[in-house]
């Protein structure tokens, strides 16, 4: 992880005079600072802390049962900048859409259950339980600018007509589609943000009525290659184009 994840910060006085410390007992932190950083007291680390911010702090103490911090200055942070519509897919391959989606700035993720999507698919413990939270947190640990926690959806529905004052609305597809080039997109350059939504399909694609209901939506059909690609390899590129298109970076 770039950055370690916190879930809050805690003012606390005391010896050190005008500090501000943060703590945390996360075993999963703990594990990676003694097992992989292993760092030493007075080191430099950054943290980020859930919807506040990005810092970078000083290594004050690390026992097996807490770590502690202290706040040296506050980092360049970024907004997340996109929401996502996909169609369900596979247990492992949420799993992969969800941490690395969370990487590239992804505001929310919106699954539902597309013609050919698996039903039980929308009841795996990626949805019901922490672990799509903690693929969340790895995400932003992973991506050292983000810092808010994308909002997770499922539905049995398409949700197209939800998205319909969106700004800028695409489905990915192949047939009788443009590519991000051909499409004016906004200027996101200096934090400039837009309503910009994506949709993509399960592992065996949209059918016709999925399509249609984006459509009647007013989402544009695009198309990323000429290759067919893993859904998550599509989300990758996908969003890898329009943050240059867009001049995001």
């Amino acid at each position: 992880m770039n950055a370690l994840f916190l879930e809050s910060t805690e003012e606390l006085t005391g010896d050190l005079v005008c500090s501000h410390l943060v703590s945390s007992k996360d075993t999963y932190i703990l594990t990676h600072l003694h097992n992989v950083i292993k760092p030493a007291i007075g080191d430099q680390l950054k943290v980020i802390v859930k919807d506040q911010g990005l810092y970078l702090t000083e290594l004050i103490s690390l026992s097996a049962d807490e770590v502690k911090l202290e706040i040296k200055k506050e980092l360049k942070k970024i907004e997340p900048w996109i929401d996502l519509v996909i169609g369900v897919s596979r247990p492992q391959t949420t799993k992969k859409i969800l941490e690395h989606g969370t990487t590239y700035g992804v505001k929310s993720f919106h699954f539902f259950m597309a013609e050919l999507s698996e039903k039980s698919y929308l009841t795996s413990k990626v949805f019901t339980s922490d672990e799509g939270q903690d693929l969340l947190k790895l995400g932003l640990s992973q991506s050292a600018r983000y810092y808010k926690l994308p909002q997770v959806k499922t539905s049995l529905f398409n949700p197209a007509s939800q998205y319909k004052d969106f700004d800028f609305k695409f489905i990915l597809e192949f047939d009788e589609a443009k590519r991000f080039t051909e499409i004016p997109l906004p200027d996101l350059s200096g934090g400039k943000q837009a309503k910009m939504v994506l949709a993509i399909g399960p592992e065996r694609g949209f059918r016709t009525n999925d399509i249609n209901r984006f459509l009647e939506a007013g989402f544009q059909k695009v198309t990323i290659s000429e290759a067919v690609l893993r859904v998550e390899h599509a989300l990758y590129s996908s969003l890898a184009q329009l943050e240059l298109l867009t001049k995001k970076y």
